[in-house]
C-alpha cells in the first residue's frame, strides 16, 4: 500500500513537471525557469547587452552623426550595424544632400567611408573643420565603426 502511494506521488510529480515544462515553452523561446521570478537569458538578449553604454549615449545625441560613402551595399551594412548598436545616424551617398544636412548645424560627427574620392573628401574635411564638426575617416569594416564613433565623440 505504501508502495502504491509513493508510485502515485511519483506520477503526480512527473505530471507536474510536464505542466511546468509546457508552461515554460509557452512563455517564449529562450526563457528557462531558474527559480521564483528568475529566468536565464537567451543568446539574443546577451548579444543586445554587449552594446551597453553606446545605445543610451547615442540616443541622447539623436541625429548628430552622419556618414558618407559611395558603395550602396556598404552603406546599407553600415546603417544596419549602427542601428544594431543603438546609434542614430543618417547616411548619404550624395554630397549635395549631405551638405544640406550639415548646414542645419546639428551634426557633431561626420564619418567618411574609404570609397570617398580625394576631392569630395578634402572639401568635406575643410567644411567640417570650419564648423567644428568632427571627421572620422573610416577605412575598416562596419563591425568596428560603433566603437570608433564612440572613441571619436569621447574626444570631443
Amino acid at each position: 500500500m505504501a508502495e502504491e502511494g509513493s508510485q502515485l506521488s511519483k506520477e503526480a510529480r512527473v505530471k507536474e513537471k510536464g505542466r511546468r515544462v509546457k508552461a515554460e515553452r509557452e512563455k517564449g523561446e529562450g526563457e528557462r525557469e531558474k527559480g521564483e521570478g528568475e529566468r536565464e537569458k537567451d543568446e539574443g538578449e546577451r548579444e543586445k547587452e554587449q552594446v551597453p553604454v553606446l545605445a543610451g549615449y547615442f540616443r541622447a545625441m539623436d541625429g548628430t552623426v552622419c556618414y558618407f560613402g559611395r558603395n550602396a551595399a556598404m552603406m546599407a551594412l553600415v546603417g544596419n550595424q549602427l542601428k544594431a548598436a543603438g546609434i542614430v545616424a543618417h547616411g548619404f551617398m550624395d554630397e549635395a544632400l549631405l551638405m544640406q544636412e550639415l548646414d542645419k548645424g546639428h551634426t557633431h560627427l561626420l564619418v567618411l567611408g574609404g570609397g570617398v574620392e580625394d576631392e569630395p573628401r578634402s572639401r568635406l574635411k575643410e567644411y567640417c573643420s570650419a564648423r567644428a564638426i568632427l571627421v572620422l575617416e573610416h577605412f575598416g569594416g562596419p563591425g568596428s565603426l560603433p566603437s570608433n564613433i564612440s572613441s571619436a565623440l569621447g574626444a570631443r
